[in-house]
């Protein structure tokens, strides 16, 4: 998000604005950030991510962060407004970290213990098995191109051979 300033927030937000209350804070995404799938990201995945946050084991982080949010409210597909219970410093730094996916993929399957896998990073998932994690350039992303093409995570379980 980008504030009048132009200080640097999040890469979702074109702008945001906090209410002279304190209570809201307005937000309207950027029109270009794309899932993997190329889906545009859009405040229902916003909303279905923050919810999803907020609902996980009652001791979680992103629970107890965000408890000052009364509810999210959508108002059309890029503008939204968060509605908080108290004013809360810390709310524009909890949300930067909530991970956004895509509320159509994941809506039945987030709890599963391995599915789709579809962000809106310079990577795409090409492979993922018991020893390797292959990530591919994603061509259709929105912001600064990634220089390598392809990042191969390895696992071996010998400390030693890995060394």
């Amino acid at each position: 998000m980008t504030n009048t300033n132009g200080k640097k927030i999040s890469d979702y937000a074109k702008e945001w604005h906090i209410s002279a209350d304190g209570k809201a804070l307005n937000i309207e995404l950027r029109n270009d950030v794309l899932f993997h799938n190329g889906r545009r990201l859009s405040t229902m995945d916003v909303k279905f991510s923050i919810d999803s946050a907020r609902s996980i084991r009652k001791d979680s982080y992103y629970r107890n962060a965000l408890s000052s949010i009364a509810k999210v409210e959508n108002i059309s597909r890029t503008k939204m407004i968060i509605h908080l219970h108290r004013p809360n410093g810390y709310i524009l730094r909890t949300l930067a970290e909530v991970p956004i996916l895509p509320a159509t993929v994941y809506h039945d399957s987030l709890r599963k213990k391995r599915g789709p896998i579809i962000g809106t990073g310079p990577f795409r998932l090409g492979a993922w098995d018991k020893r390797n994690i292959r990530l591919i350039r994603n061509q259709g992303y929105w912001g600064k191109k990634a220089v390598v093409p392809v990042i191969e995570f390895v696992f071996e379980p010998d400390a030693a051979r890995a060394l």
